[in-house]
């Protein structure tokens, strides 16, 4: 109901799509909530235990990249759940000291592969 809440609430603000990130109902995932029109849709990927700046711009990017390939906006949303979760999962492999940013380079090949674009 929280969630729904604060839809709701932005939905009063704007009559655009909405994507609300950081959506969490069950330990070890984490996703996001979908609405566009009267449709709330709900994605979730593995949760890594890991925090790091600008993960929200590759979000936004690449939920960009998704619409602008044609994809839905929860398609869109779940490649840059995925894309998101996997550069954050491979910093905390190959660097576990760095805090500023994530390795987002070396998983740009996945990333072609969840747009369908390779």
């Amino acid at each position: 109901e929280y969630i729904k809440g604060l839809l709701a609430g932005l939905r009063k603000i704007t009559n655009g799509k909405i994507v609300l990130t950081g959506v969490c109902y069950n330990e070890g995932e984490i996703g996001a909530a979908c609405l566009e029109g009267d449709d709330l849709e709900y994605i979730f990927t593995p949760h890594v235990d890991a925090a790091y700046h600008g993960t929200g711009d590759i979000f936004t990017s690449t939920l960009t990249c998704g619409i602008l390939k044609g994809k839905s906006l929860k398609q869109s949303a779940l490649i840059a759940a995925k894309y998101t979760a996997g550069c954050i999962k491979l910093t905390k492999e190959q660097y576990p000291e760095m805090k500023y940013g994530v390795n987002f380079e070396a998983q740009i090949p996945e990333l072609l592969k969840l747009l369908e674009i390779i």
